[in-house]
């Protein structure tokens, strides 16, 4: 749900965001220095005791702040400290037109991939049942999925829940117009054969968000229980809980508008459809239904006295269970680690496409959770802010965090070793999607001196440009300047140093070093250069074609009458794709493949065939190159300069999944 924007329109914000780079403004930010919370808390037995009044002060001021600055219409939030709610409240409108307010009792919401602690939660119920085994392989409860493993080691349903499966996401025909029937046997099934899964790094090596992982799970549940994950999750959690305005994303569920911000103007977002794979991403749910969930969980899996999971099943979801490093945060099951002002939480944030963002939080070391929801989260981080400002204010301790406890020494590996440029992993490899990371999630790294890196990136959600320098701790361990936070770089077999993670990220995907052509700098330019040279090939033709029928001039020579068509062919078809592609496609790929998008496809096929034309008649001319006049020369020099870069252009569509249906 992290994809927010038209795939292609990020090539005109990318650019734009490159002119004006050094004129940034400033934003509400929660400060990165920590310490003690004063006249805010008590001790009691080692426990934080919050204080009813000053939490509505705080959550009041948050809120004031950040709906004016980032023009939100409304939003709420929700603390629970062990088996009780401390506070919920509500702010400004879910409906801006009709002036709606925001409640936590009957606004209901998409939580988009918040839905995924509720999946985890079903399948830890499965495992608490003796049903389902955490180091299994999937292949035993799913023998007939179709999966693409090019690996030895098997994918188990502990990697699943921890993300570090090695599955390849995808978000095409995720969503449909019409709804699906999930009741319908081996209906999850059905629609990841239909799709294929893909794995595309090694299982267990790193941690790598995937929704398709977590809708295995959901097909796990379906067969293991014999009933749908839908209605297993509302008998065995909604239910329980008295969860009652939660349920799968239906027509009947009235939902908060949701709303986009750009170029000074906010508009209604759009999320017209159902989930198909709704294991993901697809439940509604209110701020008083979600903090039912909160309370449950604080209290040991007990909700009003009926127990809902096992005590010892909560403690495995909420302890890390898998990490890039010792230093950096990881993954519970279901939930990501995070870690603030040293103070530990678990957690999870939804993001919908028509800009509802939430997220959950639980800190399980004071039993506390906070729940927080805005119908605009286009250009902000409201909820990671959110969280720091909390545990500033209310949690931070005088201490530099579990994190920063020494391994076994490595070896010192200077600055200069990991200099490079690193991409962050959460975007699909195997289809067209892949383009949603073109001049996106790139952090530069530069060596300041031998134990010092620049670290230059660019936020994903607000699109600022950022600066921050780290220092050698210790091997490949680096810590930011003026913050409690870690970069950690790790080598390949070839001990080549290759991959990194942040303590921001870690929970969700690492940065992986790309080589010097898959960097934006080039790419972009590359990209831009030569739609332009096509495009002033097709001026050019045609203004020639012009010239020589207005002075009745005879025509060119058929061999080169002909190398000119197919010239022009290949810069209308490259031309026309991604002009067609940036207009038309947007976010309608999520609900289905229209045939005008299979036709757009074709398109670049098209290309390579007259590209394949156009090499032949180049070498053709070549083998009679001695019959050639000057003139001939020249024009046998532009079309192997126009044979290069078509080529080229080629390998560029192929590099990002547009040559061929790959959907």
């Amino acid at each position: 749900m992290k994809s927010k924007l038209r795939v292609w329109m990020k090539i005109f914000c990318i650019s734009i965001l490159c002119i004006v780079q050094g004129m940034g403004i400033t934003l509400v930010q929660a400060t990165t220095q920590c310490g003690y919370s004063e006249g805010i808390i008590e001790e009691n037995n080692q426990e934080v005791v919050l204080n009813t009044e000053q939490v509505e002060t705080f959550t009041d001021d948050f809120f004031k702040e950040y709906m004016e600055t980032y023009h939100i219409p409304g939003g709420a939030v929700i603390i629970v400290q062990g088996d009780k709610v401390l506070f919920q409240k509500g702010y400004g409108y879910s409906d801006l037109e009709a002036k709606e307010q925001f409640t936590t009792e009957q606004t209901y919401f998409s939580i988009a991939s918040i839905t995924k602690v509720f999946t985890a939660s079903a399948i830890m119920k499965l495992v608490q049942e003796g049903k389902v085994e955490l180091e299994e392989d999937i292949l035993t409860y799913l023998p007939t999925l179709k999966l693409d493993n090019p690996y030895k080691d098997h994918i188990t349903v502990r990697q699943l829940l921890t993300h570090t499966g090695g599955i390849d996401s995808s978000y095409t025909e995720d969503l449909s117009y019409e709804q699906t029937n999930n009741e319908k046997p081996h209906n999850l099934l059905n629609l990841l054969n239909k799709r294929g899964i893909k794995v595309i790094n090694r299982p267990g090596e790193f941690i790598e968000y995937s929704s398709y992982g977590t809708a295995v799970l959901g097909a796990i549940v379906e067969e293991v229980s014999g009933i749908s994950c839908e209605r297993y999750i509302r008998e065995n959690l909604l239910e329980p809980l008295e969860m009652k305005h939660t349920a799968v994303l239906s027509a009947d569920i009235k939902r908060t508008k949701g709303y986009l911000y750009g170029n000074n103007t906010l508009t209604e977002g759009q999320l017209k459809g159902y989930f198909r794979l709704y294991p993901e991403g697809g439940l509604v749910s209110s701020i008083e239904d979600v903090g039912h969930y909160l309370e449950m969980l604080l209290a040991n899996g007990v909700y009003k006295e009926n127990r809902i999971l096992e005590a010892s099943i909560i403690e495995e979801m909420l302890k890390e269970q898998a990490s890039f490093h010792t230093y950096l945060a990881g993954m519970g099951y279901g939930f990501a680690e995070y870690e603030n002002c040293g103070v530990r939480s678990m957690g999870h944030a939804g993001y919908a496409i028509d800009g509802t963002l939430s997220e959950i939080v639980l800190y399980p070391e004071q039993g506390i959770g906070t729940f927080i929801v805005v119908n605009q989260g286009s250009n902000n981080n409201i909820q990671e802010d959110f969280r720091e400002a909390f545990i500033k204010q209310f949690l931070a301790e005088d201490n530099i965090g579990k994190r920063q406890v020494s391994e076994i020494a490595e070896e010192m590996i200077v600055a200069k070793e990991v200099e490079g440029v690193y991409r962050f992993s959460d975007y699909p490899r195997t289809n067209l999607y892949k383009a949603n990371t073109f001049g996106m999630g790139e952090v530069k790294i530069t060596a300041v001196n031998s134990t010092t890196i620049l670290i230059s990136g660019m936020d994903g959600f607000t699109f600022e440009p950022y600066e921050k320098k780290a220092d050698l701790v210790e091997g490949l361990v680096y810590k930011v300047q003026d913050e409690e936070s870690y970069m950690v770089f790790k080598q390949d077999d070839q001990g080549k140093v290759a991959y990194m993670a942040e303590s921001s990220s870690s929970s969700h995907g690492i940065y992986e070093r790309i080589k010097w052509y898959d960097e934006s700098k080039w790419q972009m330019p590359f990209f831009i250069m030569s739609l332009i040279i096509y495009s002033l090939q097709l001026i050019i033709s045609l203004v020639c074609f012009v010239r020589r029928k207005l002075k009745k001039e005879n025509q060119i020579r058929k061999d080169s009458q002909r190398i000119s068509w197919v010239i022009n062919g290949i810069a209308f078809l490259n031309i026309g794709f991604f002009a067609y592609s940036m207009s038309f496609w947007g976010y309608r790929l999520h609900y289905t493949v229209p045939l005008d998008i299979y036709v757009n496809l074709t398109m670049p096929i098209l290309s390579l065939v007259l590209t394949v034309i156009l090499g032949l008649s180049v070498i053709y001319k070549m083998y009679h190159i001695n019959r050639l006049g000057r003139r001939e020369y020249y024009e046998l020099a532009y079309e192997i300069g126009m044979l290069i870069l078509s080529i080229v252009f080629i390998l560029f569509l192929n590099y990002w999944n547009f040559l061929g249906y790959k959907l």
